[in-house]
C-alpha cells in the first residue's frame, strides 16, 4: 500500500492521541512548526502537516490529527480521526506508521485508543509522555508494556523537557523499513456466548470488505456499542470505498439482531467495547504493576486549587469577579494609550493642514484617511487587553473549569459550558467567538451558541447603539423608573 503524500515518495507519519497529552507540543519539536499549545483539550480540531528529518537526514511527512478519546465518534474532533481510519483500512493510503501518543500520568485511560489503533494492523510506536511528571516510586516498565500491547516501540520522554525525541525517530524510521505487523489475533477477553452473537457482523466484515480478524472482530464490537460507527460508512459509500448500500443494509440488520441478542446477556450494548477494553487493560497494567495509581507532583496543590475554582458557590463569585476585573481594566488600562492614539491623530490632522494646500485631496486625507484610521485604532487597545486576559485565561486551564462549572446551567438553555469563551470572545468581536465555538463537540450546541453571538454587543457596536438611541428614541421616563432609552 501507498505510504507517501502527494505521491513524493517521502513517507508519512500520523500523529495520534488523547487531547491534552502533549501531542502537538511532540508535533511541534519533531517538525519545527509552531501550532498552539495549551493544556486544555480542543487545540488541534483539524489535521496538521509538518515535514521532518530522521537522524540519518531522510524526510518524512507527520500528520497531527485532533485529539480524540477513542475511534467510536462522539464528537465532530473524534469523527475526523474516524472517518480517516476507515479509509486507511479500506486502501486509501495509510500511514507507514502511527505514533501513538501516550499521557503517561494516566496509563488507563490513555492506552484505550491505542489498543483501537493496535487492531488495524499498521506498526505503532507508543510516545510514552509526560514521564517528567510520573512519581519517581512508581515503576513503568516500557519493555513490558510494548510485549503485552504488541507495539513496535515503546519510548519513555518528555515534550516538556524534549528528551526522548532522537529516540522516537529512530523506532519510527525501523519501523517504516524494516517491521512488519501480526495482526491475527484479538486480544480482548471475549466471552463465548458474546463471540457467537458477533460471529455474523465479523464474517460479513472479513469477507465482504476484507477486514482482517482482528479488526473485523474490533469494528464488529464498536458496530454494536455506537450506531455512529455504521454512520462512518455512509461517507464511506459515497466515495466509493469497499463497501455498497446492499452490504450496509445487511449490516444494519445484522447489528439490530446482534443488539437484542447482547440485551438478553444482560449486558449493555452501549458500553460494551469500554468495558471489555479497560477489562483487559487494568489486568495487564496491575499484573505488570505499571500502573500503580501515578500520580503527578504538586497534584495535591493542584486539586485544592480546582476545589476552590469550582466550588459550587465560590466558584461562580470567583469567576465573576474575574470578570469584573477584566471589563475594569479594559476600561482603566486602556485609557491611557486611547488617549495616545487620540493626541497623535490630532496632531497629524493639524501637520496635514499646515503642510497640504486646501484641496480636495487634503479633505480626504484628514477627514477620510487620518480621521478613519485614527477610529479604528482608538479601540486597538481595549482589543489587546482583553485578548491578553482571554488567552491568559485559556492556556491556564481556567476556562476549562469555567465550562465544567457552568455546564449544568448553560444546559438548561440548551447550550455547553463550553460555550462561555466563544460568548466572551464575542465581547471583542463575533467573528473569532464563532470560529471558536468548533471546540464545542454536540453539532446543535455549536449551531445555537453561533447563531447567538451575533446578537451580542461588541465594543464596537456599542457607540453606534448610544448614537442612534440618542438620535430616535426620546428621553421619556415611565412611571419615573423606566427609561425609554435605557429599555
Amino acid at each position: 500500500m501507498n505510504s507517501t503524500l502527494n505521491n513524493d515518495n517521502v513517507p508519512w507519519v500520523a500523529l495520534v492521541g488523547n487531547p491534552n497529552s502533549g501531542k502537538t507540543a511532540i508535533f511541534n519539536l519533531l517538525t519545527g512548526m509552531n501550532q498552539k499549545v495549551s493544556n486544555y483539550p480542543g487545540i488541534t480540531v483539524e489535521k496538521k502537516l509538518g515535514t521532518g528529518q530522521f537522524n540519518d537526514g531522510t524526510v518524512y511527512h507527520l500528520l497531527d490529527f485532533p485529539g480524540t478519546y477513542s475511534l467510536t465518534p462522539e464528537s465532530f474532533d473524534e469523527r475526523i480521526v474516524a472517518e480517516q481510519v476507515l479509509q486507511w483500512i479500506h486502501g486509501e493510503n495509510p500511514p507507514a506508521v502511527i505514533v501513538s501518543v501516550v499521557d503517561a500520568t494516566n496509563l488507563s485511560r490513555n492506552l484505550y485508543l491505542t489498543t483501537q489503533l493496535l487492531d488495524l494492523g499498521i506498526p505503532i510506536v507508543i510516545a510514552l509522555n509526560m514521564m517528567d511528571l510520573v512519581d519517581h516510586t512508581e515503576k513503568i516498565d516500557p519493555s513490558s508494556l510494548k510485549k503485552w500491547l504488541g507495539a513496535v516501540a515503546v519510548v519513555p520522554m518528555s515534550a516538556l523537557k524534549k528528551s526522548g525525541l532522537n529516540k522516537i525517530k529512530d523506532q519510527v524510521r525501523a519501523s517504516i523499513f524494516t517491521q512488519t505487523v501480526n495482526n491475527d489475533i484479538f486480544p480482548l477477553e471475549v466471552t463465548k456466548p458474546l463471540e457467537t452473537i458477533l460471529m455474523p457482523i465479523t464474517s460479513l466484515l472479513f469477507t465482504k470488505l476484507g477486514y482482517t480478524p482482528r479488526f473485523a472482530a474490533a469494528q464488529a464490537l464498536r458496530l454494536i456499542t455506537r450506531k455512529s460507527t455504521l454512520e462512518l460508512y455512509n461517507r464511506a459509500i459515497q466515495e466509493e470505498q469497499k463497501i455498497d448500500s446492499k452490504t450496509l443494509n445487511e449490516l444494519e440488520d445484522l447489528r439490530t439482531v446482534a443488539i437484542k441478542e447482547i440485551e438478553k446477556e444482560k449486558l449493555k450494548p452501549s458500553s460494551l467495547e469500554a468495558m471489555l477494553r479497560y477489562k483487559w487493560l487494568d489486568a495487564n497494567l496491575a499484573q505488570d504493576r505499571s500502573d500503580q495509581t501515578n500520580k503527578i507532583r504538586k497534584i495535591h496543590a493542584s486539586e485544592k486549587i480546582d476545589q476552590i475554582l469550582t466550588h459550587r458557590w465560590l466558584g461562580p463569585g470567583i469567576f465573576i469577579g474575574l470578570l469584573y476585573f477584566i471589563f475594569q481594566s479594559i476600561f482603566n488600562f486602556a485609557s491611557i494609550p486611547m488617549d495616545w492614539i487620540e493626541a497623535g491623530v490630532n496632531w497629524l490632522g493639524k501637520g496635514a493642514v499646515t503642510l497640504v494646500p486646501e484641496s480636495y485631496f487634503r479633505d480626504l486625507l484628514i477627514d477620510g484617511i487620518i480621521a478613519g484610521l485614527g477610529s479604528i485604532l482608538i479601540f486597538l487597545p481595549q482589543i489587546v487587553i482583553l485578548m491578553f486576559f482571554l488567552t491568559l485565561l485559556e492556556d491556564s486551564g481556567y476556562m476549562a473549569r469555567v465550562a465544567f462549572m457552568l455546564d449544568r446551567g448553560m444546559s438548561k438553555i440548551g447550550l455547553h459550558g463550553r460555550s462561555i469563551l466563544p460568548m466572551m470572545s464575542g465581547y471583542a468581536c463575533a467573528i473569532p467567538g464563532i470560529m471558536s465555538t468548533r471546540t464545542i463537540d454536540n453539532w446543535k450546541e455549536r449551531l445555537i451558541t453561533m447563531l447567538i453571538l451575533p446578537l451580542m454587543s461588541c465594543s464596537a457596536r456599542l457607540p453606534v447603539y448610544a448614537l442612534m438611541i440618542g438620535a430616535f428614541i426620546p428621553p421619556i421616563t415611565v412611571g419615573y423608573i423606566f427609561g425609554l432609552q435605557g429599555l
